[in-house]
């Protein structure tokens, strides 16, 4: 008899192929981490100095991104890859878990992920053999691929995007996860294409299982932005993370090696389309090992109750294949990061703040509409991008990018007539006159855009997630996960005021009567101001804009997207 897999509740909980939830901890020194010239030297100084383990979950990771802080500079590390190779050299053990990507559907993405990991292959091929250290490199796809049945109806459809795709990118056949669709430089006939809709999404780094980051952001340049947002348009990125040390570190440790564990032995096992998916140069006779036990071991920690005491969790989303023929999504066992957004929500008193990549659930609307109307003094501020970044800046129309959006206007709407004037929804803006060459949705009240990039919900300075998770299907039942809840502490407070100070500019007040009418009012008023005179980046979100752009697709998933 099948086991019916389900989420982990609760501590100690688990779910088949995961290990057990983890408990709250003490919060210790939590630091967040505004922007990547904040988080960039923090971590790349975590890396420099690791005595044992760096251990790096990523969903895009460029050794070549260049060192920031003073410590490299000093010791003469050019970029991150430097940074590693000293790591292995002292003796450290660098293990690297990168995503990989849907090789036809995202095939920019799958490119990019591998060029990545040929570049820090090359770099690990000139360590020495007596290198004390070592780096270990595995590029994964998720699990969750779709049954063969459903790959045998799409495969008409697929089987001309591939023929394209190979015409468009010549090299494309010679990558992994495509040649073996390919036969004599054209797709075969059969087998269908097999197809993964899911990836791991998570960004973590943990050191020495003592001391992790944990957030939104991954590593290259394309993510590098300062508070002042002085880069052009299409490089503005917005985004945050939380920097932990001890019991919650120690968690976050864990839940990279059964991760890493898991993936290294399903590619070592007799799949033999799996091995394709390996890093160029290997074979199975040298892909990473499992970790060892003796090495992975730590003790827990103190665990707490909640009640009051400065506190934090390691919460994850995470899911594995669906068994049968027509399975079109992984089967989601660990919501934790849904669990925790609901009740989040749930506990919110007076106000209720959102900075999100997406915001495409209308249950999530649902649900804070719900607290809104027990709660009538509960206010709610929302922090949307004007638009995707591909739509914005990669001019993207494509059924998806309209079906994403379609999903997030009927969620902001609904949003919308559960507040009413309670909830505000916003976005940022340069404070620049538009570059000649943006336009359409990359631009907006004579500004290009900044795009928020963060995953953050705080609510009433009592309780904050922060992590790798937007409010859409794909990132609370579908992709890995990760992410900090975050309770009972001071800081929180002085986190959100340091946001809103950073998003309002001159104009941020500590102790405003209602912090939703100072948010609306700036971002009025920077409508009407020029560029260079306004105060931080806030304007108020074009809904109108996006649901021009937005399209009802019958035949795409919602967890998708």
């Amino acid at each position: 008899m099948p086991i019916k897999r389900r989420h982990a509740d609760g501590p100690g909980d688990r779910a088949p192929g995961f290990g057990p939830s983890a408990p709250l901890r003490p919060a210790g020194d939590i630091k967040p981490l505004i922007e990547a010239s904040t988080a960039y030297p923090i971590m790349e100084e975590m890396v420099i100095g690791a005595q044992r383990t760096a251990h790096l979950a990523f969903r895009i990771f460029d050794p070549a991104t260049r060192a920031r802080s003073e410590e490299a500079r000093q010791r003469g590390f050019r970029d991150w890859g430097d940074i590693l190779i000293d790591a292995a050299k002292r003796g450290v053990a660098v293990r690297a878990l990168l995503s990989d990507f849907e090789p036809v559907m995202a095939h920019e993405l799958h490119r990019l992920g591998w060029h990545n990991g040929q570049r820090l292959i090359e770099r690990a091929q000139q360590l020495p053999e007596d290198t004390p250290g070592s780096i270990d490199l595995l590029i994964a796809l998720h699990e969750g691929e779709m049954g063969a049945a459903a790959r045998w109806l799409l495969w008409f459809a697929m089987r001309p995007k591939l023929s394209k795709l190979v015409r468009d990118f010549p090299d494309a056949s010679t990558y992994p996860g495509v040649a073996y669709t390919m036969a004599e430089h054209r797709p075969r006939f059969l087998p269908p294409a097999r197809m993964w809709p899911a990836t791991h999404h998570q960004k973590v780094m943990v050191v020495d299982g003592e001391t992790a980051v944990v957030g939104g952001i991954d590593i290259d340049e394309r993510r590098y932005d300062d508070p002042e947002h002085r880069q052009p348009t299409d490089q503005t990125w917005h985004d945050v993370s939380l920097r932990v040390h001890g019991p919650v570190a120690r968690d976050a440790e864990r839940h990279f090696v059964e991760l890493w564990n898991r993936e290294v032995i399903r590619y070592g096992g007799g799949d033999p389309v799996a091995g394709l998916h390996l890093p160029p140069g290997h074979d199975r006779q040298t892909v990473p090992q499992p970790i060892e036990p003796a090495e992975a071991a730590a003790e827990d920690g103190p665990t707490l109750s909640g009640d009051g005491e400065a506190s934090a969790r390691f919460v994850r989303t995470g899911s594995v294949v669906r068994r049968g023929a027509f399975a079109i999504t992984p089967e989601p066992v660990v919501t934790e990061i849904e669990d925790t957004v609901i009740d989040t929500i749930r506990s919110a008193e007076r106000l209720l703040y959102m900075e999100n990549q997406f915001f495409r659930l209308r249950r999530i609307a649902d649900e804070i509409g719900a607290r809104m109307r027990d709660r009538p003094e509960l206010e709610v501020i929302l922090l949307l991008p004007m638009a995707p970044d591909m739509v914005a800046f990669e001019n993207k129309t494509g059924p998806e990018m309209r079906f994403g959006e379609w999903l997030q206007v009927k969620a902001v709407r609904r949003l919308l007539k559960h507040g009413g004037d309670r909830v505000g929804v916003f976005s940022l803006v340069r404070r620049a006159p538009a570059e000649p060459n943006v336009t359409g949705r990359a631009k907006a009240f004579g500004s290009g855009i900044v795009y928020p990039h963060s995953k953050v919900m705080i609510a009433d300075d009592d309780r904050a997630i922060v992590g790798s998770a937007n409010l859409n299907g794909r990132s609370l039942r579908m992709d890995t996960e990760a992410a900090l809840d975050w309770r009972d502490d001071p800081g929180i407070r002085e986190f959100r005021e340091t946001l809103f100070s950073h998003h309002l500019g001159r104009a941020y007040e500590a102790t405003p009567p209602s912090a939703l009418q100072l948010w609306a009012r700036v971002a009025m008023e920077n409508v009407h101001l020029d560029p260079e005179e306004r105060n931080g980046f806030i304007v108020p979100y074009k809904l109108g804009a996006a649901r021009r752009f937005a399209r009802f697709q019958r035949f795409i998933p919602e967890v998708y997207l």
